[in-house]
């Protein structure tokens, strides 16, 4: 639990702008509200900062392929987006896509795997309809030889955090699948043809937020272990489920899910002065729909994302780069962008 005497509660909300949804007076009519802005960036109050040549690692889901994406224009490098490290069209539906993490507890398991002396267990990669899968990554595969050789490229990609400043962890989702025979979670849903080819192998584990901070903590603890000086930041996905398993409505299992994470990540960051959050979810899900949203109501559009990274940047990135970035001229070309201009 957090305290703050009520001396302290008053200065902060003199001194904090953005303590209302609106700023207005009692005796004048209520101002637009900051939700119906264009974008809406959160105000920031960094612990730390990153330095021009400090090296960022990023774990999360396809919402942090678009944040290793924008950080590359401001000089930043990730062997995961390298092109010798991109995978086959047929192996998975984007050519780094195979990287991506859903869960806290498969985060786990990678970090587990690439930085200690756990090992992946043979008895997960599973065969059906000639496609070979280690259920720990979106993507398969025509031989087991070439499963075991990603495999082995993703630990290895993985071990670049002994020598990373920053590792960004965006939480994505809180539905994991478990293999009962590997004593293991998966990170994305077994098909069909292997809950038919292996009966009674998989289930669905709904994660509260005791086992999704547990595993956060552990992800910490380990990472450390491996390099004591690195910092934390960490991020929930905007992304929302593209499908929930537990019979519920979506959006009633979607906002479980995302309650329940953002309530994780906020706590985990107040525990330990090494780990920071950054609200890129708040950013995307308060902004104006239209600037928000593709046309799926599930992707985030990339001109909101260059908006959030530009944020990011200004806060967090060496005076070198935040000096340069004008957030007005990254607004601009958002609303330029918007269907309307067109």
């Amino acid at each position: 639990m957090k305290v703050i005497s009520g001396e302290d509660a008053y200065r902060s909300l003199r001194s904090n702008k953005t303590f209302r949804w609106a700023n207005h007076k009692p005796d004048t009519p209520p101002a637009p509200s900051r939700t119906r802005k264009l974008a809406l960036l959160p105000r920031l109050d960094p612990r730390f900062t990153f330095g021009a040549e400090d090296r960022l690692f990023t774990i999360g889901s396809c919402f942090a392929r678009h944040v290793e994406s924008e950080l590359e224009k401001y000089g930043y490098r990730f062997r995961t987006r390298a092109r010798e490290n991109q995978v086959e069209p047929d192996e998975c539906t984007s050519p780094n896509g195979f990287f991506n993490k859903f869960t806290t507890a498969s985060m786990l398991n990678e970090v587990l795997w690439a930085l200690t002396e756990e090992r992946f267990p043979e008895v997960a990669y599973t065969e059906v309809n000639g496609r070979w899968t280690d259920g720990q990554l979106p993507a398969s595969f025509a031989t087991l030889e070439r499963a075991r050789e990603i495999r082995a490229r993703v630990q290895d990609i993985l071990g670049d955090i002994r020598q990373s400043q920053f590792l960004v962890l965006t939480l994505g989702l809180v539905e994991s699948w478990f293999d009962t025979e590997a004593g293991i979670y998966l990170n994305t849903a077994p098909t069909a043809g292997h809950i038919s080819k292996y009966p009674g192998r998989f289930e669905v584990h709904v994660l509260d937020y005791v086992e999704n901070l547990r595993h956060l903590e552990k992800i910490r603890e380990t990472v450390k272990a491996a390099n004591p000086d690195l910092r934390l930041v960490v991020t929930v996905s905007p992304v929302p489920l593209g499908a929930t398993f537990t019979g519920q409505d979506i959006t009633v299992a979607n906002n479980y899910s995302k309650s329940t994470l953002r309530a994780v990540a906020g706590d985990f960051c107040s525990r330990h002065t090494d780990a920071e959050y950054f609200p890129s979810y708040e950013a995307v899900t308060e902004s104006a729909p239209p600037a928000a949203w593709m046309e799926d109501a599930i992707h985030v559009r990339i001109e909101l994302v260059r908006c959030v990274i530009a944020h990011f940047m200004k806060h967090y990135g060496p005076p070198s780069l935040a000096d340069r970035i004008d957030p007005e001229a990254v607004l601009a070309a958002l609303r330029a962008s918007m269907p309307e201009a067109g």
